[in-house]
């Protein structure tokens, strides 16, 4: 967010970024949908690594070492920011704390389900979580990818073209 800021919102102002960053958040979000649906098979419970670090450091370890994160941030979080700041410099500010409370409330959730969430909710009710977050950014890639597709169709539309 630091970053568009700094100035990097005249670049993101372009169609071709916009249809960059939608396209690719698009993708990634597609890719990190399937990875989350098709893990579910795969489901295990791992208390002995939260038994000895504890929820506090497992959280932090989950979210250091979730390769997601600048995936989604260099994709769909600057989309987002992008066009927050376009709507002004309020909104974009309140896209920062309601995005900020978000986080906060997500890592916490995060650190207690790796900790407890397992062995508390059990594997069946775990998978149906895991495969309803995973159709709901499927949802999220769907609307990416048309929004990408529509500028994308719009700026090679011979109408807007000047000879």
């Amino acid at each position: 967010m630091a970053l568009l800021a700094a100035g990097l919102i005249r670049f993101l102002r372009g169609d071709l970024a916009h249809t960059v960053l939608c396209l690719a958040g698009g993708l990634v979000l597609a890719w990190m949908g399937i990875g989350l649906v098709s893990s579910v098979n795969a489901l295990r419970t791992n208390n002995l690594f939260n038994a000895r670090y504890g929820p506090f450091a497992t959280g932090l370890i989950l979210t250091a070492a979730n390769p997601y994160f600048l995936l989604w941030w260099a994709t769909i979080g600057l989309k987002l920011s992008s066009d927050a700041w376009q709507r002004g410099p309020l909104v974009f500010m309140a896209f920062a704390v309601v995005h900020w409370l978000c986080d906060a409330a997500w890592l916490t959730a995060l650190a207690w389900a790796s900790f407890k969430g397992g062995s508390l909710i059990g594997q069946g009710p775990h998978r149906y979580i895991l495969l309803i977050a995973g159709a709901i950014m499927l949802v999220f890639a769907v609307r990416f990818l048309i929004d990408g597709f529509r500028t994308l169709k719009m700026a090679n539309s011979p109408i807007d073209r000047q000879e």
